[in-house]
Order: C-alpha cells, then sequence, then structure tokens
C-alpha cells in the first residue's frame, strides 16, 4: 500500500542519512502580516499559507548556504545544484510526502 512504502522510504531516509537538528525561537509577526497582505490584496489566485512562506524561506536559505544542501559521500560532500524540498502533508488516505522540485526557483504560490 502507499502507506506502507512511505513508511519504509521515510524509515530507510532516517537511518541512512546524515540528519542534523536545530531549534530556534521566532517572532512571525511580520510572517503573519506579509501572508495577510498578500491575501488581502489578492495578488495570487490561491490563498498563500505561514507554511508556505516557510517553506520559501527555507528554499532560499539553501540556496544561499549550500554546504547545507548536498549529500554526504563519507567524508566528503556533494552540493546539489538543485534546492529540492520534501514535505509531510496529511491527507485523508494518510501521510504522504511530496517533494518540491526548485522550490527556491518557484513562487509562494
Amino acid at each position: 500500500s502507499m502507506r506502507s512504502t512511505i513508511a519504509k522510504r521515510l524509515l530507510e531516509s532516517k537511518t541512512s542519512i546524515p540528519h542534523a537538528y536545530s531549534a530556534a525561537t521566532c517572532t512571525v509577526d511580520h510572517l503573519f502580516a506579509l501572508q495577510k497582505a498578500v491575501n488581502k490584496a489578492k495578488l495570487v489566485d490561491t490563498k498563500i499559507s505561514v507554511n508556505d512562506l516557510i517553506l520559501k524561506a527555507c528554499a532560499y536559505a539553501l540556496r544561499l548556504v549550500p554546504d547545507v544542501n548536498g549529500i554526504s559521500h563519507g567524508m566528503s560532500l556533494q552540493r546539489s545544484g538543485d534546492v529540492d524540498i520534501c514535505v509531510a502533508v496529511s491527507t485523508p488516505a494518510g501521510l504522504i510526502t511530496p517533494i518540491i522540485k526548485s522550490a527556491d526557483r518557484l513562487p509562494v504560490s
């Protein structure tokens, strides 16, 4: 099934790919204001979410700091020329994890 395939791939990713974690506390008042202003101005056909803006910011950061966007090969790092982001999405059928290709080059909408 789709759910078991996703579970297997997530487990494989978690156990075979190096991960790094960090935490920060952020004040996001300006982010909410930006979301509200963009949606109110109807600059795009669909409403944007705060998550959309966060994903765009992450993609931009990965473009600016290419050492974080790479594949580890033992003691060496292969930088990726692309900024692809995978995001978990809950659906009625279960969790899916689509990959947003070239996320840094896509519009927020």
